[in-house]
């Protein structure tokens, strides 16, 4: 094909760079949107436990 005969001169360390920050570049968005999705379930949570500890403290006394 006349259009692609220059990636014959293209390393395949250089093919085997870009395939991996293309990797790292599509896990990175996930790995911050896990760890955010993490915190706020945390939060939630802590929100849900404390409420009912009051709850039932109200409740029983």
């Amino acid at each position: 094909m006349r259009g692609f005969d220059e990636l014959r001169y293209i390393r395949p360390t250089l093919v085997i760079f870009i395939f991996l920050v293309t990797i790292l570049l599509m896990m990175l968005p996930y790995h911050v949107f896990q760890n955010e999705a993490i915190s706020y379930t945390q939060e939630i949570y802590s929100g849900i436990f404390e409420t009912s500890v009051e709850n039932l403290g109200s409740a029983l006394s």
